[in-house]
Order: structure tokens, then sequence, then C-alpha cells
């Protein structure tokens, strides 16, 4: 079976009728052929041993009167004189190799059935052994064992076909359930599955599904609303936090030792507000409530100010960016979307590749707009040979154990393009990591 193909029930419902009903079939057609048989021989050998007994009884010995059988059928004629036998006659076409049976009775030897009568009066000592051939009747039991032989397979087609047609009505109600639940998401729960009132378990199949899919949708909504919560009340404090180490940073002095320290608390509240600004996205995401606001900005002057800001990252790094720009739109760089969530799109992918870059290799950044299409791309050389590029994208997932962050962000990038119709494609393989970008360009905000 080849990878990702999968057996039904209907199919293994019909196998599984049409293997026992075989079995059935065999046993109960052998057991029927052997007493058919039986019955067939035992008529055989009562027609003959007739015709025997009736020509041993017209037969004489003195004067010797031998009676001609029928056409086909072959005698030997011997007088008994007390332990030995003498031959008195011997039909033409007897076969010469078959030897006087010692008992009497029918016995079937050399594709010939012979039956061997005695007669012991003394006035009449004579035996007969009738010869025929055993042809005719061998062949009717091959035909016996082709008509059971079909008789079995036309049923065993019949029963699978029937056992098919009928598993396939029984599993429609299954059917159904699989295609109403393969379209319910995580923003679908409340669309549940109809209930059939058959009352039988299908029925109590489809109510356990949608008591499931009811606790799923409250548990869902319970963590959204967690992490909207959480993310609302953490957004003040943190923007209080900053603003106060921004006001000790730039307008006070400080020891080289105290400077250092709050530069390192500045830097982890900026990286737990990003944090923050991530899960609120998340919650709006998974909800369904996140709105863009598209307006009109210039691509290449956000990304400038993006590569600006993350220049302490990219020399801490030790990297060296190759930014490249190509223009073949009627309006330069200007693109229609939604700003904040691009810079968030373009920010978590350096980010990205800043954090997981070989130190000292170069990264390219390509951007390249057109009156249908803006492309990014961007590559750089890793430690690793491949990542998995599937699974990178995920949401929580990280590339390593090891890794800073929550892994949300690039599902974020993935989610926010998706917004705006674009795709993003990732690829691992020889040490270099790329990623690729395109939106397709609005003519206009409306």
């Amino acid at each position: 079976m080849q990878p990702g193909k999968r057996v039904g029930i209907r199919v293994k419902i019909t196998m599984a009728f049409a293997i026992v009903f075989i079995l059935l079939g065999t046993f109960f057609n052998v057991f029927a052929y052997r007493q058919i048989r039986s019955m067939l021989k035992s008529d055989s050998d009562r027609y003959l041993t007739g015709i025997a007994t009736s020509l041993l009884a017209k037969t004489e010995t003195a004067p010797v009167i031998i009676p001609l059988p029928d056409s086909g059928n072959y005698i030997r004629v011997l007088y008994n004189n007390g332990t030995n036998s003498h031959l008195l006659f011997q039909s033409p076409g007897f076969p010469a190799n078959i030897r006087t049976p010692v008992n009497e009775g029918v016995l079937d030897t050399l594709q010939v059935r012979l039956v061997y009568l005695r007669n012991d009066n003394e006035d009449n000592p004579a035996s007969l052994v009738l010869a025929v051939n055993n042809g005719p009747l061998e062949a009717n039991f091959a035909l016996l064992r082709r008509l059971l032989f079909a008789g079995s397979l036309f049923s065993a087609i019949v029963a699978s076909v029937v056992a098919y047609l009928l598993s396939g009505t029984l599993l429609q109600p299954v059917q159904r359930i699989i295609r109403a639940a393969r379209n319910i998401n995580a923003q679908q729960l409340h669309e549940q599955i109809p209930v059939t009132r058959t009352g039988d378990e299908m029925e109590e199949l489809t109510e356990t599904i949608n008591s499931m899919l009811l606790r799923i949708e409250e548990g869902l909504k319970q963590q959204q609303a967690f992490f909207a919560s959480a993310s609302h009340e953490l957004k003040t404090p943190l923007a209080v936090i900053r603003m106060e180490l921004e006001s000790q940073l730039y307008r006070m002095s400080h020891p080289g030792n105290v400077q250092q320290l709050i530069v390192s608390q500045l830097d982890e509240v900026k990286r737990l507000e990003k944090t923050v600004q991530e899960f609120l996205l998340v919650s709006q995401l998974k909800a369904g409530g996140l709105q863009l606001l598209f307006t009109e900005f210039d691509v290449s002057d956000l990304v400038i100010k993006i590569f600006d800001q993350l220049k302490p990252l990219i020399k801490a790094k030790k990297l060296s960016v190759a930014v490249d720009f190509e223009e073949n739109s009627d309006s330069g760089f200007m693109f229609v979307g939604d700003a904040d969530r691009f810079k968030l799109v373009v920010i978590n992918l350096l980010e990205n590749v800043i954090k997981y870059g070989e130190s000292g290799t170069n990264v390219a950044f390509r951007l390249t707009i057109n009156n249908k299409n803006v492309n990014i791309t961007l590559v750089n050389k890793t430690s690793v040979e491949s990542m998995e590029a599937k699974n990178i994208s995920d949401a929580f997932v990280q590339a390593s154990m090891n890794s800073a962050g929550a892994g949300i962000g690039l599902w974020l990038c993935r989610q926010i393009i998706s917004l705006h119709h674009g795709s993003i494609k990732f690829t691992s393989a020889n040490h270099l990591f790329t990623v690729h970008v395109e939106l397709p360009v609005r003519q206009s905000l409306a």
C-alpha cells in the first residue's frame, strides 16, 4: 500500500464478509461434494451389482451358457472348482491387466469399475467379473466440482457486492459526520454536526462529538480571553517601566555598571513588550477579530528603518547585509497595506534570520515591486544543514529548545501575510535558509 492511502471501513467490511463467506462456503461445499459423491457411487454400485447379478443368474456352466453384456460392458466368467477357478469366457476388449478380485463387491481400479460376484451353488459353480469404464462417473464428479466451485464463486461475488452496497448505506451517517467535521475549525466550533434521530449508535456518536466541540469551544474562549486580558493588563505597566528606564538612561548620568544595567533592563522590557504584542495579536487572530488598517506607505523606506533598528543585533552576530531594491512599478515603492503589521512581519523575519544565521556570514535581502506584486526574499547561512521548514511557521514551535521567544513570530507572519492575500514560503537545505514573501499590490485604499 502506498503511503497516505487508507483502506476504508466499507472495503474492510466487504473483505471480511467475503472471506468469511468463502471459508464457510468452501467447508459446506466440500461436505456437500463428499455426500453427493458418496450417494452417486452408491447408486452406481447398486446399478452395476444389479446388472452383474442378472448376468450371473443367466450363466450356466453345464452346458455352458454365457449371456452377452450391454455395449460398453465387459465380462469375465469363471468356473469354480473348489479353491481354484478356471476361465470359461472373457469378452473381447476386457482389460487384460485386470486381475480377478479376491472378495465380492465393487472395486475401482485402473479407471475401471469392477463388480465381482460368486455363485457357490454346486449345480452351477460360476463367478462373474463385470468391468465398466469409470470415465462417465468421474466426468460427473468433475462436473459436480465445477458447478459447486462456480456456485461458490458467484455467491461470494454477489454477497460481496451486496455487503459493499449495504455497508455504504449503513455508513452514510458516518460520511455525513466526516464531511461536517472536516469543515469545522477553531473559528467555527459553534457550527455543530446535524443530528439525525436514528436511535442508534450514530446518533449517540454525533451528540458526543457535538458535546466535545462545545467543551473545546469553551476552553478556547477562556484561553483567548486570558491572552487578551493578560496582554492588555501587561501593556500599560511595561510602557511605564520602559518610559522610566529611558528617562533614567538619557536624562541622568550614571556610573558605567549602572548604565549597563539600565540598558540591559531596557532591552528586556522591549522584548517583553514585543512578546505581549504578539500574544495580543494571537488572541485577536484566534477570535477572528484582527482588523487591518490599510494605508499607503513606502516599502523601501520602512525596510531601511527596520535595518537601522536591528543594526545592534546584526553587529553583535557579526553578520554582513546585502540589500537589493528593484522597482518596476508606476508608483515606485509605494504599497497599500497595514504598515504596522507589515513592519512586524519584516522585523520577525529579519530577527529569525539574524538569530539562526551563522556568525560572520552574509544575509541577502532582496525587495522587488511591480504593478502586480511585492516580493521579498531573504537568504542566510545557518549552522544546521536543514530545518523542518514545514513546521517552523507553526505557532509556539521553535527551531531549537534553547531558542529565545515563544515561537509565534513566524506563525504571526504567515497569518498577517494571509490577511493581505499573500503567501510565504520557507525552504532549508545545504545550510541555506530561504524565505520568500509575495504580496499582491492594491491599486487604491478602497
